[in-house]
């Protein structure tokens, strides 16, 4: 990122300030919006998730061309105490396939399609690529809140528990995502985080 208001970098990492008082999405706006003889880059819309993920909708304009797009950038981010900064950011596009897929669906909806953003084939292919990680993620967070207590779920690959590979449960505790074992286990009521159930496929009866 050319970016005046970019503080200091480690290791792929640039540390910066985030007053209190101040959204991350003012942040953001602040931190990706430039301009120079060559480029326009502005950011249109950002979030932060779980205060370790950002995501930021970007409109990039190449003044030569006219050419503008919108993507998004992926933002690894550590919060440290220090009175020069207090965040820490690594950043990455979609084109390089991030392993961060929480992209809140206002943004997704702000994307420029692939091939407006790249005319090569594989770059056009890591970005749908990412988006279709990020839209099914979204999906399956909304399938999950219509799952009640007592409905079977069954686990496209299952989750091990002490060498035990198990698919099939029935929800007994929803807030804390206790799930009872329908094949045969030493286990009664078993736990699976919510990331790990929202990342899988999954059917509901």
């Amino acid at each position: 990122m050319s970016n005046n208001n970019q503080g200091s970098k480690t290791m792929g990492w640039w540390g910066n300030h985030k007053p209190k008082n101040m959204s991350f999405k003012e942040w953001a706006k602040k931190n990706y919006s430039f301009e120079n003889v060559d480029i326009k880059h502005v950011a249109l819309d950002a979030a932060l998730v779980n205060f370790t993920q950002g995501y930021i909708a970007c409109s990039r304009t190449e003044k030569t061309t006219g050419k503008t797009y919108v993507y998004v950038k992926v933002l690894f981010i550590k919060w440290i105490n220090n009175p020069l900064g207090n965040i820490m950011v690594k950043e990455i596009d979609e084109t390089m396939v991030p392993r961060y897929y929480k992209c809140p669906e206002r943004i997704l909806n702000l994307l420029s399609p692939a091939d407006e953003i790249s005319e090569y084939p594989d770059i056009q292919k890591h970005i749908n690529e990412w988006r279709a990680a990020a839209k099914k993620y979204i999906a399956n967070c909304k399938r999950w809140k219509k799952v009640q207590v007592g409905n079977v779920v069954t686990f496209e690959h299952g989750f091990s528990f002490a060498g035990e590979n198990l698919t099939t449960f029935r929800l007994s505790n929803k807030k804390r995502l206790h799930f009872e074992p329908l094949e045969n286990s030493i286990y009664d009521i078993v736990h699976i985080r919510k990331d790990s159930i929202v990342n899988s496929n999954f059917s509901v009866q």
